[in-house]
């Protein structure tokens, strides 16, 4: 549990870092001009959730307001005195609808992710259109009637909010990865051959280019995958794919290690549909939309156990 939470503090102190950055990364288009801080207000709310992602963006306006020049024109208590400040608070409502609406199902389709921007991005503008309205005719005595507000705030700005906002959708669906070609260690090599073929039968595009290994889950699917003998690695691997992907997974020869057994225990705990046929010796995997936060016991490494046994054998003494 400790862990999970440092690493969503992590996750929100590097949106922090990217929404402050994006405010002064501008896109240099005819008429209005638009900076990158939206883009990156909207992934808070697609990858780390409604709630989180509000957080990131909370933070980075408690910030601006102390003082530290991170909003696009300086900072401190008194920007909320400028025109365009209420964009600011609007990034964190949007942030948190984009990630309620996108993060409802383990998998959002693209129509879903694009209405998850789109709402946020009716937010942030509602909140800044209705804040630049009042506090120009109401406080600063610079009245703007209805439609320069429209024209101005509105219809020359969304073009290219609507940009990052297709861009958002793309980079919160590509499911892909890219890593260098894994290559064995001190015992030898460690071939990875029934890694990738169980991951191709379940739809999985795999490309090697320069010793890259990139793999791309958009069409991840249940299959039945035979392992040619009980490789654990291998065995694991396919579990972890078959927990959300669509349909049904069968591993036929896999491992049933206790680490195996440790594993669907954990997974079933967090929601995973996970079943062991004793008589055909095959794990079935029916994919789920999502897992949920679980409390689960590892239990003991047999195998720590035997080099510490080992360990004792040869120096002597006791453990």
């Amino acid at each position: 549990m400790e862990r999970n939470e440092t690493k969503q503090m992590i996750l929100c102190a590097m949106f922090v870092a990217m929404i402050a950055a994006g405010a002064f990364i501008k896109i240099p288009i005819p008429v209005v001009p638009f900076t990158l801080q939206y883009l990156f207000t909207m992934l808070a709310g697609l990858l780390l959730g409604g709630k989180l992602g509000a957080l990131a963006v909370g933070v980075y306006i408690l910030l601006g307001l102390a003082g530290l020049p991170i909003f696009a024109q300086g900072g401190g208590i008194g920007y909320v005195f400028q025109p365009s400040f209420g964009y600011i608070p609007g990034f964190a409502a949007g942030a948190y609808i984009t990630g309620v609406i996108a993060n409802q199902k383990a998998n959002p389709s693209y129509p879903r992710l694009l209405a998850a921007n789109f709402a946020g991005l009716g937010i942030v503008y509602l909140c800044g259109m209705v804040y630049y309205y009042l506090i120009s005719n109401f406080y600063l005595g610079t009245p703007i009637g209805l439609w320069p507000l429209f024209l101005y705030c509105f219809l020359l700005a969304v073009p290219g909010d609507i940009v990052l906002c297709i861009l958002g959708a793309v980079l919160g669906r590509n499911k892909k990865i890219s890593i260098n070609y894994p290559g064995g260690c001190v015992i030898g090599k460690r071939p990875i051959d029934m890694h990738l073929q169980a991951f191709a039968r379940m739809g999985v595009s795999l490309t090697e280019k320069n010793n890259i290994l990139t793999a791309c889950t958009e069409n991840l699917c249940g299959s039945d995958v035979s392992l040619p003998f009980p490789s654990v690695g291998a065995t694991e691997n396919t579990i972890l794919a078959g927990v959300l992907a669509k349909g049904e997974t069968i591993i036929r020869g896999g491992a049933m290690e206790p680490e195996i057994q440790a594993l669907c225990q954990f997974l079933v705990r967090a929601g995973a549909d996970i079943r062991r046929d004793e008589k055909e010796g095959t794990l079935r995997i029916r994919g789920v939309e999502r897992l949920h936060s679980c409390t689960y016991d590892i239990p003991f490494d047999r195998i720590v156990a035997g080099t510490y046994l080992l360990g004792c054998m040869a120096a002597g003494g006791s453990i």
